[in-house]
């Protein structure tokens, strides 16, 4: 079984999931209610899948990026109601890859952005938005794409300090790759950075912005979970290669940036013990003066997913992480997590 979670609000959340007898896909809508009371609201199923990722490019809607079991890339609109229940509204289906991943930018105009390994190997990114018409009626518009060279691994993450995404990617020297992208305002054209590239990685890997640069978790060539850090300037050109750092094991690598932790990362992987674990990272807003904070680990579990929100407290605005994963018995476990990277 595999997972997904995104918020779609402090107090909602979507998950994705696999099923390991069908391959059907399934997203359920959850409120949290308090600190930790996760209420489980409305479901959906459609079809069997290989592979899936969410995003929000239009208030309450959920768009998903699937890979078939044709190999296809299908996108597929849900609309989440006031009570938390779904609709489907619209299918639009694209050429067949191998790998995929998306991400949605959160300057200008709200596009999801997929990065996909095509059916020649190559890197490719298609950005994605839905419609409302004035008469409810709902569709799913391709935009512009870009492509680059041969991919093994790939990552996308939003800009912060521009409008578009970055990729990482395992290139075909097995190197880590890390591109910047930047989106125009009608969504149909991306232009190319420059930049970086950083040693020999194995196949698991995440990138998230900072205020003025970007941070790639890698496992590194001898299986342990690595961050590096670069400074990026507002056209979208990295430059300097800033911090590294070095924990455990680790695969299945999430890193998150969180709305009140300014550009402190927290890495989510699963350790050389099967555990997962949240790793909490400082970090300046251009990569500089990167240090290892505290962690937190869970029981055993793979296919993790997570994702971070701002939610309200008696004492303020706080933020909470939502990790997915699949149990020891294969079952979906979701557990929230109350993190505060503001004053570390």
């Amino acid at each position: 079984m595999l997972f997904r979670s995104l918020f779609i609000s402090g107090n909602r959340a979507v998950t994705a999931t696999i099923g390991d007898s069908n391959n059907n896909l399934k997203l359920i809508s959850w409120d949290l209610v308090g600190l930790s009371a996760l209420n489980r609201k409305g479901e959906i199923e459609a079809g069997a899948v290989k592979e899936v990722y969410l995003g929000e490019p239009l208030t309450d809607f959920v768009l998903a990026a699937v890979r078939q079991q044709d190999d296809q890339l299908k996108m597929i609109a849900f609309q989440v109601g006031p009570t938390g229940n779904l609709l489907r509204r619209a299918d639009l289906t694209a050429g067949k890859i191998s790998a995929l991943d998306m991400a949605t930018t959160t300057s200008g105009n709200r596009r999801s952005v997929t990065a996909v390994r095509d059916a020649n190997g190559d890197l490719k990114l298609i950005a994605w938005d839905i419609e409302l018409a004035n008469n409810g009626a709902v569709s799913i518009r391709r935009l512009g794409q870009a492509s680059a060279g041969r991919v093994s691994a790939l990552s996308v993450s939003r800009a912060k300090n521009f409008t578009g995404v970055f990729t990482a990617v395992r290139d075909a020297s097995n190197d880590l790759l890390v591109i910047p992208w930047k989106l125009s305002a009608d969504g149909q054209s991306f232009s190319r950075g420059a930049g970086a590239s950083a040693g020999a990685i194995g196949l698991h890997l995440d990138v998230a912005p900072l205020a003025g640069g970007v941070a790639a978790a890698v496992q590194d060539s001898d299986g342990k979970l690595r961050l590096i850090t670069w400074s990026v300037n507002s056209s979208g050109d990295i430059g300097r290669r800033r911090e590294f750092n070095v924990a455990g094991d680790a695969s299945e690598i999430n890193l998150l940036t969180a709305p009140h932790a300014g550009s402190n990362l927290t890495a989510v992987a699963r350790g050389g013990d099967g555990r997962l674990y949240l790793i909490g990272w400082q970090v300046d807003g251009d990569g500089r003066n990167l240090r290892r904070l505290g962690s937190s680990r869970a029981g055993a579990a793979s296919r993790i997913s997570a994702d971070s929100v701002s939610r309200s407290y008696a004492d303020g605005p706080r933020d909470m992480i939502l990790t997915s994963m699949r149990a020891t018995g294969g079952e979906l476990r979701l557990i929230t997590w109350d993190t505060n990277l503001v004053n570390p």
